[in-house]
């Protein structure tokens, strides 16, 4: 190739890189592009949650725990999904630290869609800490706050771990507030059996007698049915045992279990629509 056609092919490729960038500057800068960016944004606006009354009273042993708190969405011609148009989310309690989250979409049944928002929860103190709004950060710069039944959490400081293990299968769902659990006295000591109780004492048991577990055995529990305060559409909770060794009082926080999770989404819609 001589200098006179290297000097036009330089040329050439010049022209064409400067037309490339200027057509991608004119497709980030047309009024076309600036509409859908701004509908887009705006679609926040459109989107009717409703939330289900959730119940969570948890005991956290591994730092964060994750949690699934379900909602519904009207469903509209010119709806969006809510998933395309939120930026963050948290609780209005600062103690409840949402690590991260995700967005989950059901199934849709009598015009709403099932929407569950899966986050991962940490608690920054010892305490017990609550909350009752979930709280939505929109792309549009815009929140709403966001009734969705009781969450309380607590790190698992205070709570014995080493007298009682479960033992063999561990049933974590059920369709309505109960238990089945075979648990192994690792003590020394015998064990008598006081009752089950939450973080809130919303759900409670207590054993109509002192029931003596004596130490390396295994004790079947079964409770057909809790006593509970106040009902709601969807539970996960850590029961926790009382117990007492030698006329001094433990609590164990067993592994959590779940209640009215696992029913099919159009059982969960109208659960949550009927309120």
């Amino acid at each position: 190739m001589n200098k006179r056609n290297l000097f036009f092919s330089i040329i050439l490729l010049t022209v064409v890189i400067i037309a490339t960038v200027s057509l991608l500057i004119f497709k980030n800068e047309s009024p076309l592009n600036a509409n859908k960016e701004n509908k887009e944004s705006n679609q926040g606006n459109n989107i009717e949650l409703l939330f289900g009354s959730n119940y969570i009273s948890y005991i956290i042993e591994d730092d964060t725990m994750s949690f699934n708190i379900f909602a519904v969405q009207k469903i509209k011609n010119t709806t969006s999904s809510v998933a395309n148009v939120i930026q963050d989310v948290s609780f209005n309690n600062e103690n409840i630290e949402i690590t991260e989250f995700s967005v989950e979409l059901g199934n849709i049944y009598n015009g709403y869609k099932l929407i569950n928002f899966i986050v991962d929860v940490k608690a920054t103190s010892n305490n017990i800490e609550k909350a009752d709004q979930f709280i939505i950060y929109f792309k549009n710069g815009k929140s709403k706050s966001y009734d969705i039944g009781e969450v309380s959490i607590q790190n698992d400081i205070g709570y014995s771990q080493n007298d009682i293990i479960p033992e063999g299968e561990y049933v974590v769902s059920y369709p309505f507030p109960s238990l089945n659990i075979k648990l192994f006295n690792n003590s020394k000591e015998s064990i008598t059996l006081n009752k089950i109780e939450d973080l809130n004492k919303m759900i409670n048991y207590t054993f109509k007698e002192n029931r003596e577990w004596k130490p390396q055995e295994i004790n079947h529990i079964l409770v057909s049915s809790f006593d509970v305060k106040n009902e709601f559409d969807f539970y996960t909770i850590t029961p926790i045992l009382r117990y007492s060794i030698n006329g001094s009082d433990y609590a164990y926080n067993m592994p959590g279990v779940i209640y009215g999770i696992f029913i099919p989404d159009e059982e969960k819609v109208q659960k949550i629509i009927s309120q």
